[in-house]
């Protein structure tokens, strides 16, 4: 990939090694949306543009004899443009640091690559979640034909597995059995995960209706919550670069690094994705069975 120059950067391979391990690490544990989303690609940085085909003539299978009784055969109905923008975050390594690394056999310091991998993992959730008027990007929030329904008081226990049960059903009418994937906004996650004494936790009965996962997201605002059926057909992310580090110039000896992706959301089927919006989980004490517990340390979903 000669568009990165790597190979001008004055780095070894060692040092590009420990940056990359830096970048990689620093987005895999952020990362929401790739974890609930199919993948498409990579299909080259230089795609720009891709298609979001809808497709006509849906029906139900037939049965019969002969085969000869088949409905009109599925076919691209509507065929739309969508752009793929890039994703990046620039940093600067000062050059006498890269040499005591190197004179003196030592790491170096990767905490400025890492910040810039956390800014573009962050900037990336959020294209996939809310979307982006300026570069005409769909969110899951936002697209036109999403499934809605109302988020209650999660602070009640049972609420949440009311809730999210009520959107399941709206899934499963729409022709999506599941799996699901359930991503929640920090406050509703912290509810669902408020221990309330003589319950087990909430969030235990809500991995049970999202099979795929219940992931918090600083990208949802306020108290939302998104459950979508994890399949190709309805929806996926297509990468054209994933996230990489490439060389831009010297600057006063300083060397000056850029982390980038690019990629793009594509909603084949809204539908398949329900955002549960509303009251949520307010600043009280968890209502149920009995008191609140004492506050215990979360542990942060694995992928």
């Amino acid at each position: 990939m000669e568009f990165l120059m790597r190979e001008h950067a004055p780095l070894s391979d060692e040092q590009w090694g420990q940056i990359d391990r830096a970048v990689t690490e620093t987005a895999r544990r952020l990362l929401v949306g790739r974890r609930v989303l199919p993948v498409f690609g990579p299909v080259g940085a230089g795609q720009q543009i891709v298609f979001r085909d809808t497709l006509a003539g849906r029906s139900a299978a037939s049965v019969d004899r002969w085969g000869e009784g088949g409905g009109e055969a599925l076919h691209v109905g509507d065929r739309h443009l969508v752009n793929v923008p890039l994703l990046y975050r620039d940093f600067r390594l000062h050059w006498r640091d890269v040499e005591t690394s190197r004179q003196s056999q030592i790491p170096l310091d990767t905490s400025a690559a890492a910040e810039a991998a956390a800014a573009v993992a962050m900037l990336e959730d959020d294209l996939i979640f809310n979307g982006s008027a300026a570069w005409q990007q769909v969110g899951l929030c936002t697209a036109s034909g999403r499934q809605t329904a109302p988020l209650r008081d999660w602070n009640v226990y049972g609420t949440a597995h009311r809730d999210v049960a009520n959107a399941v059903g709206m899934l499963q009418s729409a022709g999506f059995p599941g799996p699901y994937a359930l991503v929640l906004s920090p406050g509703l996650f912290a509810a669902a995960t408020r221990p309330v004494v003589g319950h087990e936790l909430e969030i235990e009965a809500l991995r049970e209706l999202a099979a795929d996962g219940v992931f918090p997201s600083v990208a949802l605002r306020d108290s939302r919550a998104v459950l979508l059926a994890s399949v190709p057909h309805a929806l996926d992310l297509v990468i054209a670069q994933d996230l990489v580090t490439a060389f831009l110039d010297p600057d006063q000896m300083n060397l000056i690094f850029r982390v980038v992706e690019a990629l793009a959301l594509r909603v084949k089927r809204p539908e398949a994705v329900c955002v549960l919006e509303g009251r949520g989980a307010g600043a009280g004490g968890r209502q149920g069975g009995g008191a609140r517990q004492g506050r215990g340390r979360r542990r942060a979903p694995g992928r």
